[in-house]
C-alpha cells in the first residue's frame, strides 16, 4: 500500500468513489470549488508522521447540493480499516493523527467500533464540549463529521444514515453510529479546524 495515495473521482460518474489497496485510515474528502481549502487539507495530511492512509477526494464540479453530497458518502466502499470524513474546508491539526489513533486501536484487545475525536469550528468552537456531552450523544450542531472515525464494517452498516435527505445527515450519521455501536473511545484531542465556516446550497444546481 503507497503511503497516503489520493484518489479523485467525479460526482457525475456513477461509479462507486473507491482507491485500490487496505490503508489503516481511509479519508474521505468532499470537494467543491475550494482549491485552496483542498489544498491547505492535503497538506495537513501529507505531514503525518505515519503514512498507513489513503484519502479519497470526491469531486463536485456542477454544485449538486448538500443533500445530495450526503447521500453520495452512503456509497463509498471503504478501503481502510478505520474512516474519517474530513471535508475540502476542514484540516488536520496533528501530524500524528495516524500514529496515535492507531496506537489507540492496538491497545484494545477487540478494535472499538468508533472514536469520538474533537474539532475547531471557528465560532462554534471546540465540539463536541467535554462539560455537558461527552460520552453522550450531542445534540444535533454539537458535534461534526470530523469528530469521529469508524471501523469500515461500523460505517457499512450505518452509512445510509447519509441518505436522510437532510442537511444535517451527517448528525444523523454521527447519532445513529454513537446510539448504537458498545464500544467506543472518546479521545479529547482536537484533531481537526475548518478554514471558513460555510453553507452548501441545499438543493441541486443544474448544470
Amino acid at each position: 500500500m503507497a503511503a497516503g495515495l489520493f484518489v479523485a473521482c467525479d460526482w457525475q460518474s456513477e461509479r462507486v468513489c473507491y482507491a485500490g489497496g487496505m490503508a489503516f485510515l481511509e479519508v474521505l474528502t468532499r470537494s467543491y470549488r475550494r482549491p485552496a481549502g483542498l489544498a491547505r487539507n492535503q497538506a495537513s495530511l501529507r505531514a503525518q508522521t505515519d503514512g498507513d492512509y489513503v484519502q479519497t477526494v470526491l469531486v463536485d464540479e456542477i454544485g449538486i447540493g448538500v443533500e445530495a453530497a450526503n447521500a453520495r458518502l452512503a456509497d463509498v466502499e471503504p478501503v481502510g480499516a478505520y474512516v474519517w470524513v474530513l471535508d475540502d474546508d476542514d484540516y488536520c491539526l496533528r501530524c500524528d493523527l495516524v500514529e496515535r489513533v492507531k496506537s489507540v486501536v492496538e491497545s484494545f484487545r477487540a478494535a472499538p467500533g468508533a472514536i469520538v475525536v474533537r474539532m475547531d469550528h471557528g465560532d462554534l468552537g471546540i465540539l463536541p464540549d467535554t462539560g455537558r456531552w461527552w460520552g453522550m450523544v450531542p445534540p444535533e450542531g454539537g458535534i461534526g463529521a470530523s469528530a469521529l472515525i469508524v471501523r469500515a464494517d461500523v460505517w457499512r452498516e450505518y452509512r445510509e444514515w447519509w441518505r436522510t435527505g437532510r442537511y444535517a445527515a451527517d448528525y444523523d450519521f454521527i447519532a445513529a453510529v454513537l446510539r448504537n455501536v458498545d464500544h467506543v473511545v472518546w479521545l479529547d484531542w482536537v484533531v481537526s479546524a475548518i478554514s471558513r465556516r460555510s453553507i452548501g446550497a441545499p438543493e441541486v444546481v443544474n448544470g
